[in-house]
């Protein structure tokens, strides 16, 4: 474009006129005597252009040299428009098209919108406003074919073609009337569309991602003509989509958005669980594990390794955990919070195999299922103090400990790789094998190990060993790091290091956390150990201070009992440039709160059952509470006659509840607990007291009888009573037959008794009636929907119980009480079979069972 300008100056001695340049393409830049201006100082000139419709101001804001001039210049510009833009027509019905076209320029005063019928001349239908970018043309009807093209108003009043011209028919397209969409994998979503009357045009298909409808749509595929379905690929797992199409017949004619603008919504699959396994931790439990990543989790942590905090995200809702045993169905046994990725299976039978899998759920989609795995509910030790050392640049040496294997098991090395974070099966050993050389390994990378032991004809599983790990270098990372609370500000670090390397003592074994360097940089550091911290889990790694070679041990000070540190020593190396890495270790200075005991009741006359509210401690890190802050807990006990207390148990964190055994019978025993850590133990918590129950002894059951000990026991609870009878001399006693059959009576008075089941004792059978010394226990039963009568309403309580019957009264017993089910009951009725192992149904018939 040429632009003439009209200089507005006081001065003299100025051209007239000048010509100036602008460049096709170049916004704001003038050409000024071959030199491009764009708000740039050049010999003693600053120009600001300003652009107002197709005005261009150029300000001199400083003097010019040459001629000492200042002033204004207004250039104006030719107002054509050159480059049409094209026009998109929609073919919403027979008697309505919609136009759209770009709004490119920023000088118009409004659009006029001109059509053309069956080849006639132009005319001018409507106009709209500047920036408008539509309009639907509802005066059309099938049968005549409309052209269509914009023109632009300038601001002097003159029109312009703004656009190309278009053409089409009201009938000429029809939109798709279908549309399908299917999620295939974790990853895919395909969508199936149709049009009505079997018609045939390309298809152009649009998707955007996430819960913003306002969110911009992109075109991710055409379709060509005659193509029903298409597979989109390469998405994130368990994210929502929108997807919208249209059919086309040309580059700029369309039909209607299906099924509308906002599009329609579904959701990919979540990725399955994975690395699912397990292991019986006793006769009748087995713990479960598996791992989720999910693709917006994977992708944060490979970008974002340092700023894990901020990118976690709830990847699932729950998780479902599923079981099966041997000719059943999979049925439900747990719904797990996203929280936690473990789950401990208990009420199982020894020596069983249970196959498992797990799914994750999230809004209304649930993943696919994990791998199946068998397990053997049965306890085999595993393989204990593991350890890893480098041999060489090429090899690892792994140690372990053996002794106490069960006989016929075989150890599995498993093993992950820095590059490859998923674990492996490596390679089967026999059981005798202690150690293993692992000669795959790259030089300078690190190498995670984890033994355990399995019997694999019958789906045996122990745990997992111990995690360790090491770099395949010429020198040992530091092992068995520990740490000593000196006070609440200071600790003291202790590892252990097995290398020839020789170096000279150059750094002070002990620092303070208030030197905010933690460096001594006084002398050149070559070879030794650097000791590096990090505050919380997220927090950031430091380097607090460098020590020599021949350092074990290391004193941090400056630490704050309210937080929680962490800690791991590296050996290093000049010759190899990076070193050796301990295991992290977490670092506590203060001590456990006091724990509170909540109840305490005598059981039996040899038993008291002692109950305590856990120290709980929140880590504002994690979220998570009691995560090795606690130690253990200390039980103390004394009799009342005497006056020291003297610990009878030492347990595990986590632990709430203890039952004191093999205690005297009608005899005061007083409590107390206390917490501790390695900073030290809590006070004590409050004194608590409780009396054994008094012993009912039977005539016939002598100290030695085997089974005296549980008899007296289940007597001084309640659950058992004996029968009256007369001695040989003819006195009244209490005897007690544990030899004979068990009656309906005496086994639903058990169960009632034992299990502490509350209800109504009200009603009858035609041969229970009040005052019988069973009365109140089998009315509860009937009430608690434990048992029935027949049809006459007779109960038999003297008749002797069949096993059939014993096991579904259980099973019901097990079901008021929200627990796992003993037994399990299939119909003789296959298609009826019972599968659901949480609730059974009652058995009214028990001949059925």
């Amino acid at each position: 474009m040429i632009a003439r300008i009209n200089r507005q100056l006081s001065q003299k001695n100025t051209n007239d006129n000048a010509q100036i340049m602008k460049s096709a393409g170049e916004k704001n830049n003038v050409v000024l005597k071959n030199v491009i201006l764009k708000g740039v100082r050049l010999k003693g000139v600053i120009l600001k252009i300003i652009k107002t419709s197709m005005i261009f101001y150029l300000v001199l804001s400083s003097v010019l040299l040459m001629n000492n001039i200042s002033g204004h210049y207004i250039i104006s510009a030719a107002d054509d428009y050159t480059q049409r833009n094209p026009l998109h027509l929609y073919i919403i019905s027979p008697y309505s098209i919609k136009l759209e076209w770009r709004d490119n320029i920023s000088y118009e005063t409004g659009y006029i919108i001109q059509r053309s019928t069956d080849s006639a001349d132009f005319k001018s239908i409507a106009s709209v406003r500047a920036n408008s970018t539509t309009y639907i043309d509802y005066s059309v009807s099938p049968g005549h074919v409309y052209a269509y093209r914009i023109l632009y108003k300038n601001m002097h009043g003159n029109l312009h073609q703004y656009t190309v011209e278009a053409s089409t028919s009201s009938e000429l397209i029809s939109k798709p009337n279908a549309l399908e969409l299917i999620s295939v994998s974790h990853g895919q979503i395909e969508l199936k569309w149709a049009y009505p009357g079997y018609k045939q045009y390309d298809t152009i298909i649009e998707r955007k991602a996430g819960n913003d409808k306002d969110s911009e749509w992109k075109v991710i595929y055409r379709a060509p003509a005659g193509t029903f379905n298409y597979i989109d690929q390469g998405l994130v797992s368990g994210v929502r989509y929108y997807y919208r199409i249209k059919a086309a017949t040309d580059s700029n004619i369309f039909s209607d958005y299906y099924p509308s603008i906002h599009g329609k919504t579904i959701y990919t699959f979540l990725k399955a669980p994975q690395n699912l396994h397990g292991y019986a931790v006793s006769s009748t439990k087995i713990y479960l594990s598996w791992e989720y990543e999910s693709d917006e989790e994977k992708s944060s942590s490979e970008n974002n390794k340092d700023n894990n905090k901020d990118n976690k995200k709830k990847d699932v809702d729950y998780y479902e955990l599923e079981r099966r045993t041997e000719n059943e169905d999979f049925v439900t046994i747990a719904i797990i919070p996203y929280t936690n990725k473990w789950y401990q299976d208990s009420g199982l039978t020894t020596g069983k195999l249970y196959t498992y899998r797990v799914r994750a759920k999230k809004n209304s989609i649930y993943s696919d299922y994990s791998d199946e795995v068998i397990i053997n509910c049965g306890y085999i030790n595993p393989p204990v103090a593991l350890s890893a050392r480098a041999i060489s640049g090429t090899s690892i040496e792994l140690k372990w400990e053996n002794r106490g294997l069960d006989v016929g098991a075989q150890i599995e090395v498993w093993r992950k790789s820095e590059d490859y974070q998923q674990w492996d099966l490596f390679t089967v050993l026999d059981r005798n094998y202690s150690k293993f050389v692992d000669n795959n390994v790259e030089e300078g990378k690190k190498y995670s190990y984890r033994l355990r032991s399995v019997i694999s004809y019958n789906n045996t599983y122990s745990n997992y060993s111990n995690e360790v790990s090491a770099y395949a270098r010429d020198y040992n990372a530091p092992s068995d790091i520990d740490y000593t609370v000196i006070g609440k500000d200071r600790i003291q670090l202790y590892w252990k290091y097995e290398d020839d390397v020789s170096i000279s003592e150059n750094a002070d074994n002990k620092s303070d956390l208030n030197n905010k360097s933690g460096l001594n940089n006084s002398h050149k550091f070559r070879n030794g150990f650097i000791i590096e911290m990090k505050e919380g889990l997220f927090g950031q790694w430091k380097e607090l201070a460098q020590v020599p070679s021949t350092a074990d041990n290391y004193f941090v000070r400056g630490l704050d009992e309210n937080k929680t540190y962490y800690f791991k020593v590296r050996a290093v190396n000049d010759n190899a440039g990076v070193g050796a890495y301990s295991k992290e270790i977490k670092v506590i200075t203060r001590i456990p709160k006091t724990p509170e005991i909540i109840s305490i009741e005598p059981l039996s006359p040899s038993k008291i059952k002692l109950k305590w509210q856990r120290t709980l401690e929140h880590e504002p890190d994690t979220g998570n509470t009691d995560s090795g802050y606690i130690s253990g807990y200390i039980i103390e006990r004394k009799l009342n006659t005497l006056n020291h207390y003297k610990v009878i148990a030492v347990l595990p964190p986590g632990t709430d509840t203890y039952i004191d055994t093999d205690l005297s019978s009608s005899r005061r025993y007083d409590y107390r607990i206390k917490a501790f850590n390695k900073a030290g133990n809590s006070p004590y918590s409050r004194n608590a007291f409780a009396v054994t129950k008094t012993i009912n002894y039977f005539d016939n059951i002598s100290s030695s009888h085997p089974a005296s000990k549980a008899i007296y026991d289940l007597a001084g609870r309640g659950v058992i009573k004996g029968q009256k009878s007369l001695d040989h001399e003819g006195n009244v006693v209490e005897m007690f037959y544990p030899n004979e059959a068990v009656t309906r009576a005496e086994f639903v008075y058990m169960l009632v008794r034992a299990f502490k089941l509350e209800g109504k004792a009200v009603g009858s059978f035609a041969d229970v009636t009040y005052g019988d010394w069973f009365y109140n226990e089998i009315m509860i039963a009937k009430n608690l929907g434990l048992v029935e009568g027949d049809e006459l309403n007779y109960f038999y309580p003297e008749k002797f119980l069949t096993q059939g019957e014993m096991q579904s009264i259980i099973n019901k017993v097990l079901k008021t009480q929200g627990r796992n089910l003993i037994y399990e009951f299939n119909y003789k009725n296959e298609t009826n079979r019972i599968t659901d192992t949480k609730v059974i149904e009652d058995q009214t018939d028990i001949s059925a069972v």
